[in-house]
């Protein structure tokens, strides 16, 4: 929202979005992650966390609890790996709002950070987030 206000508040104006591609590209990557951060806050931890609310401490964990939760689980692997890949091409863009680089050099950029998002989604965390 800050920066939605600096836009049409700033020195640039809010005319600055349809002369500026990079700032019209932020502001909709702004609001997809907006969007998809919202969506796994409030639709799918829930449901993650509705398997567990099932249990208390003296229970014993169903056999097919594992079965229930990995397509959940893993759908929010793959956002937060959208999610990232989000987050730095929004930062690639940023870095060019008042001078830009080439269009090859970003496009190049915006490929490592898929690259990097995609390797980073590969590799597996041994203890989780320990």
């Amino acid at each position: 929202i800050t920066g939605i206000l600096l836009l049409i508040f700033g020195p640039l104006g809010f005319e600055a979005l349809w002369a500026n591609w990079i700032l019209l590209v932020k502001t909709i990557l702004l609001l997809i992650l907006m969007a998809s951060l919202s969506f796994v806050h409030l639709k799918l931890q829930p449901k993650i966390d509705s398997f567990f609310s099932e249990l208390d401490g003296d229970s014993d964990i169903p056999e097919n609890l594992v079965s229930q939760l990995k397509p959940y689980r893993m759908l929010r692997k793959k956002m937060a790996t959208f999610c990232l890949f989000l987050v730095i091409t929004t930062i690639i863009l940023g870095l060019q709002v008042y001078g830009s680089f080439s269009p090859w050099l970003t496009f190049c950029l915006i490929g490592l950070c898929g690259l990097f998002s995609l390797k980073v989604n590969k590799t597996i965390i041994r203890f989780g987030w320990i």
